[in-house]
């Protein structure tokens, strides 16, 4: 006598499960479109599109039950206002002045006003980093407001 209702209950579940999965987002439908990956959950990645660069979104935490598959840009590019994943590099002119972009923050010092007194101590860096930014360009420094100047304007 249970068995049947064991049978509608796993049925129930299963056509919720599916239904929960939006149609069309497959793997091959992502590995048709250049420089995407298929994810089952589209939370699992940060940095997705160029402007995040910029203003990186949290990290979002991952529910267990995520039915969200999305086609994301895979590592190393970014998708661009035309929705297209292009390289970090490629996103456009989105730094300040006395800025310019790097795909890893942690290779480089960061020097602020601060610093011309006291060099600061450089940051070990791990052989997987994943954190783009803007950085200040050689020969300037980070001020209190947040932009980057010649050492005479600090």
């Amino acid at each position: 006598m249970s068995s049947p209702v064991l049978t509608i209950c796993l049925f129930v579940v299963a056509l919720t499960v599916v239904s929960a999965v939006p149609p069309g987002v497959t793997p091959e439908v992502c590995q048709s479109k250049d420089n995407e990956v298929y994810y089952k959950c589209d939370l699992e990645a940060c940095f997705k599109t160029c402007q995040h660069l910029k203003t990186p979104p949290p990290c979002p935490s991952i529910a267990a039950g995520c039915f969200s598959p999305a086609c994301i840009c895979k590592g190393g590019y970014l998708r661009n206002a035309e929705g297209k994943c292009v390289p970090e590099n490629q996103c456009g002119n989105f730094c300040l002045k006395f800025e310019e972009y790097t795909s890893c923050e942690l290779e480089h010092c960061y020097k602020t006003c601060e610093h011309l007194k006291t060099p600061p101590a450089c940051p070990s860096i791990s052989s997987y980093c994943y954190k783009p930014a803007c950085i200040c360009k050689e020969g300037t420094l980070r001020n209190s407001g947040g932009l980057c100047v010649p050492p005479e304007e600090c």
